[in-house]
Formats: structure tokens, C-alpha cells, sequence
């Protein structure tokens, strides 16, 4: 199976580090591609490089990552045409180009009534492969037939937020998973403020996609994936309940 990383930027300081570092750590039949977004939104820019891919299987990638060594084949040898995988997340230390020790890894995902992605520590494990709510949204596998027919790359939703929750419903609503694999994982630069990102994220951040999120899905369609969860976060069977129904 071919693998077509995706990589969307603006203004990203460390975007060539990333692409070196993947470069180095993928096999032969995988292809890196890149795109610095002219301003159309990160979605929109990550569909042109889907678009422009040869692989079967597509993955989205932040541009400040860092990636463990053969992270493509590990993940192709467990991925299946149900799932979106991702691998076990680390924080990074971008100056030093190295995983921080001083931050738990994480590998479970949940969103609260808010629909906003919450780790979950109490379910973390080093099972092999472990399935989970939904995803942090910044390392995410596919098959490039699921990116498209389960409108992961939806332009109609605002440009920048939310992307971890919207996959973990958008593969419920279309007979998929959301999982991470512990057999690899990949380190992520996490920024602490506004001043810490290369562009102007507007007022009130990821507001917008969050509020199309919450407009779209919180309803009876995703009861089941909460119940699956046992009630995660903030959410309670009443709460569950009471979701109207569409």
C-alpha cells in the first residue's frame, strides 16, 4: 500500500524540519507533499494536496512534527479501510528537535458536551492498538477513498478548529473508528499562546468551527458513540437523553 503524507502550513517556522524529518524516516513508496496555504484555510489547502496525492492511504500532518523512525509501515501493517489511525502522541521540543520528557504521552481522546476534545487519562494503556472517541487532530491516517466519501476535508466548515472531534464523529456517523497504535508514535509541538502561532488565529480561537460542530452533530446521532464511551468527560445518560433529536 502507497502512503501520501500531507503536509498544510502558513508561516511555519520548523514546516522544512518536518519535512526533512519525515523524509528521513519513511520508506521508499511513501511520498511527502507540502503547501504553504496562500490563505484558503487549512482544510482547503490539505483537499489540493489530497488531491494532488498517489496514495491509497493519506495522512494528515501539522507542520511541527517530529516522527519515530519506519512510522509509515507500522501504521500501514494495523490500518484497515474502517479506521482512522493515528500513532501515540508526545509533546516536542522544537529548538532541540527531540520529544520533551517532562509531558505524559497520550493515546486517548474523548470531546465533552461541548464537543471539544479532552484527553483522557484514566483510559490510557499501552495495548497495541487501542480505539478511541475521537483524535487530537494533528498525525491522522486514511484511506484516501474515506478522506473524500467521509468529508474529512469539509469547506464548509470553518478554516482552523475542531478537527479532532469532527473525526472521531464522522467515522462513527460512517461505520468507522477512531484508533491510535502504541507500536509508533510522533512528537507535537504544542504552542502555549497566540503570540506562540506564525498567523492571526482571530479572536476567540476555533470558536467558529466549534459552534458549526456543536450546530451539526449534538443530537441523537451521536448517542451511541457516547454511550460506547461511558458517558466521557462532562456527559451524563440525562444529558444523553435529552440531545434532540434529528
Amino acid at each position: 500500500m502507497k502512503l501520501s503524507v500531507v503536509i498544510p502550513a502558513r508561516n511555519e517556522p520548523y514546516l522544512h524540519q518536518t519535512v526533512k524529518d519525515i523524509s528521513l524516516k519513511v520508506g521508499d513508496e511513501t511520498e511527502v507533499l507540502w503547501m504553504e496555504d496562500p490563505g484558503i484555510g487549512q482544510r482547503a489547502t490539505t483537499n489540493i494536496l489530497v488531491e494532488k496525492s498517489t496514495g491509497e492511504y493519506v495522512m494528515k500532518v501539522d507542520a511541527h512534527c517530529m516522527f519515530d523512525e519506519g512510522f509509515d509501515r507500522k501504521m500501514l501493517a494495523d490500518i484497515d479501510e474502517k479506521t482512522i489511525l493515528s500513532p501515540r502522541l508526545l509533546a516536542l521540543d522544537a529548538e532541540a528537535w527531540k520529544p520533551r520528557l517532562d509531558c505524559p504521552p497520550s493515546s486517548q481522546y474523548v470531546f465533552d458536551t461541548n464537543l471539544v476534545m479532552q484527553y483522557d487519562r484514566g483510559r490510557e494503556n499501552l495495548d497495541p492498538i487501542v480505539e478511541t472517541m475521537c483524535l487530537q487532530g494533528s498525525a491522522w491516517m486514511v484511506s484516501r477513498r474515506n478522506y473524500i466519501q467521509w468529508g474529512l476535508g469539509d469547506e464548509n466548515m470553518p478554516s482552523w478548529g475542531g478537527q479532532g472531534p469532527e473525526l472521531g464523529i464522522k467515522a462513527f456517523l460512517n461505520g468507522g473508528v477512531c484508533k491510535t497504535t502504541n507500536k509508533t508514535w510522533y512528537a507535537h509541538l504544542f504552542r502555549q499562546s497566540d503570540a506562540d502561532f506564525p498567523y492571526d488565529r482571530g479572536e476567540r480561537p476555533g470558536q467558529k468551527a466549534n459552534e458549526e460542530l456543536l450546530r451539526r452533530y449534538k443530537n441523537k446521532s451521536i448517542a451511541p458513540l457516547i454511550e460506547r464511551f461511558n458517558y466521557p468527560a462532562d456527559w451524563t445518560k440525562e444529558i444523553v437523553d435529552n440531545l434532540r433529536v434529528v
